[in-house]
């Protein structure tokens, strides 16, 4: 099996403007989001790279209040791929 290297820094550095455009949108968008309602069953919110439980800490709760079930992975930052043995804690 080849080996993964890293993606380059400027896809990284490409995502900061993304991520504050998702940010503008969801503000602009709040509002249509009153009806929501879940139907009790359980999702596991996963972070985004090199983020952890806390990134996401809003959208948990806000699927909590309209009746899903919540959970973050609990596996501490997300450095991407792992293999067996490596430290979940980075």
């Amino acid at each position: 099996m080849a080996e993964l290297s890293a993606p380059p820094l400027r896809h990284l550095l490409r995502e900061w403007p993304r991520a504050g455009w998702t940010v503008a949108r969801l503000a602009l968008r709040w509002r249509s989001l009153r009806g929501a309602s879940g139907d009790g069953h359980p999702v596991i919110v996963l972070p985004g790279l090199f983020n952890s439980d806390r990134s996401n800490i809003v959208l948990r709760r806000f699927l909590d209040r309209i009746g899903y079930r919540a959970h973050g992975w609990g596996l501490g930052r997300n450095f991407g791929t792992r293999t067996i043995g490596d430290d979940a804690d980075g």
